[in-house]
């Protein structure tokens, strides 16, 4: 959206024209409301149920629900990462000692790095699902931060909201609609 005399207008439209969107817009004031009732709903049902929220948030972004709390299974992958790098250290040894044939040593060697590679991807995975609680647990506490503001200024929107998206008017039962998507910050989508 750009901004014009108060309204903003479809940047898609104001950019290609015609071929890439139709004109339409919407007020400041519009969207300035539309934004802080968002905002105040959301810190509302923080209020009253936090893991509700987050449960929600998680399943929105992941196709399945993550455990919030993976330290156990994070620290199993680690110490069977370390248990790998050992055998692998005494494979080395029994290669250089003699102990086993250099086709043997080159055939436990890739079983051995192929299992790591494994290990490392679902410790990855889990570092990733515990990275994006935090960051919903962060933008929880920014969603609080500006519950009580008035107005929408400069600070509130770069901090929390990433985009807006404003489809075109459409009549619906004789009334006037536009549907609004904001995506914010931290969580990385629609609300």
């Amino acid at each position: 959206m750009t901004w014009s005399a108060n309204y903003y207008k479809c940047a898609r439209y104001a950019l290609s024209g015609r071929t890439a969107c139709t004109a339409h817009n919407i007020s400041e004031n519009a969207l300035k409301q539309i934004l802080l009732a968002d905002i105040q709903k959301y810190a509302a049902l923080i209020a009253t149920d936090r893991d509700k929220v987050i449960a929600t948030l998680q399943s929105k972004v992941q196709s399945e629900p993550s455990k919030t709390d993976n330290a156990a299974e994070l620290e199993r992958l680690r110490k069977s990462i370390a248990e790998l790098d050992r055998k692998v250290g005494t494979l080395y040894e029994d290669k250089v000692s003699g102990i086993i044939s250099g086709q043997t040593f080159t055939i436990l060697l890739r079983e051995y790095e192929s299992e790591r590679d494994a290990v490392t991807a679902e410790q990855t995975r889990l570092m990733g699902e515990r990275n994006q609680t935090g960051n919903i647990l962060d933008w929880m506490e920014l969603v609080i931060k500006y519950s009580e503001v008035q107005d929408v200024d400069r600070d509130l929107l770069t901090e929390l909201v990433d985009s807006i998206e404003i489809s075109e008017p459409e009549t619906v039962n004789g009334a006037a609609r536009q549907d609004i998507r904001v995506v914010y910050k931290l969580i990385g989508i629609p609300c």
